[in-house]
């Protein structure tokens, strides 16, 4: 993958996101997923100062920049522990479909009857 362009990075530099790839439920890195296929991201983050307790997130977001989904390490209930200045550390993070939802808008945008129905993935 192509390193990001530095107009897209945000934060201090304390640690920097290296790599982020997209996988498949077989491990595998793919350029893209059908929708309802199992997916992980992968991101790798080099740390340029110790950090007692690093949380790691992926958002993603549609083709006009709205967020559609997104998780963290803390939401995963996954606890990185202390990283040290010049370490890389590795985290998969699985994208789960936590609801569906639907509904009818009038033609100004507002909802109408909205239907929301929550289904955690296995």
């Amino acid at each position: 993958m192509l390193p990001l362009a530095p107009s897209f990075r945000h934060g201090d530099r304390r640690a920097e996101v290296a790599h982020v790839e997209l996988v498949n439920a077989r491990g595998e890195s793919v350029p893209v997923v059908r929708s309802g296929e199992p997916v992980s991201i992968k991101v790798s983050a080099r740390f340029a100062e110790d950090h007692a307790a690093p949380m790691v997130g992926v958002m993603i977001r549609n083709r006009i920049g709205m967020d559609v989904f997104g998780t963290n390490t803390q939401l995963e209930n996954l606890d990185l522990g202390f990283v040290a200045a010049g370490e890389t550390i590795e985290v998969t993070l699985c994208l789960r479909l936590l609801a569906r939802a639907a509904g009818v808008h009038d033609h100004c945008g507002y909802a109408i009857p909205r239907r929301i129905e929550p289904r955690l993935a296995r």
